[in-house]
């Protein structure tokens, strides 16, 4: 069985196992909650997975998986808990990424935060019918595994892109701008949480240089895009 283990570092905190793919591992997290407490004030959807690959290229499962886990993960959580958050009239906050701003060649991950959002928006409109507030936080880049992936890439033997993937993977890491520490973040998550009337969206940590490229014409990052995988 899986059950709850005492953070002796952080008393009053307690640890579970999750899988937000699994209906019953979801169940086993519920049951556990609801033997100790009646209502909920907030949950967080963090959980996430990144992979960098060519989507054109790729067994579209790979990409479904990112999405049960990204994208899917949170409604199920939603789902599961909507009853005890309905209690305590809480708040829900998603994490999503500064990303969706720029969806790129070779990044599924945008896809999935980018299907995220759709997601929370409407259930942002649904809970706040039963006095649920929803927030979405989008940060830049965080020092995690997931950060550490986009830098350590390594050649692919793929059949159409090996060339400019192998580009991407030299590019990728020069573009990540200045990575945030991870308490640093949920200090600053747990303090929007508190907020009686927070905004719908907050950003944490952009990078300039993201925000400049997301103004540029559609057109015009793609060609930047194309040239900077085939031509340097």
């Amino acid at each position: 069985d899986i059950l709850f283990q005492e953070d002796s570092s952080h008393p009053g905190i307690q640890q579970m196992e999750l899988d937000v793919t699994s209906k019953e591992s979801i169940q086993i997290l519920l049951k556990q909650v609801s033997g100790q407490v009646d209502k909920l004030d907030l949950l967080i959807n963090n959980a996430g997975v990144a992979y960098n690959f060519p989507l054109a290229e790729t067994d579209p499962e790979q990409v479904f998986d990112m999405l049960n886990v990204n994208s899917m993960g949170s409604l199920r959580m939603v789902h599961h808990f909507l009853p005890l958050l309905l209690k305590a009239n809480g708040k829900v906050i998603t994490i999503s990424s500064e990303s969706i701003a720029i969806p790129g060649a070779f990044q599924p991950y945008q896809v999935t935060k980018i299907a995220l959002e759709g997601l929370h928006k409407t259930l942002r409109q649904e809970l706040l019918i039963k006095g649920i507030r929803m927030i979405s936080i989008r940060p830049g880049a965080i020092n995690t595994p997931l950060l550490s992936q986009v830098k350590e890439l390594r050649p692919h033997e793929y059949l159409i892109f090996k060339k400019e993937f192998d580009k991407f993977r030299i590019i990728a890491p020069k573009y990540i701008g200045k990575a945030m520490e991870p308490a640093t973040v949920a200090q600053k998550i747990l303090r929007i949480s508190q907020k009686k009337r927070p905004r719908y969206v907050y950003n944490i940590n952009h990078d300039p240089l993201r925000k400049l490229i997301a103004f540029l014409p559609e057109r015009l990052r793609d060609y930047l895009v194309k040239f900077r995988l085939t031509k340097m």
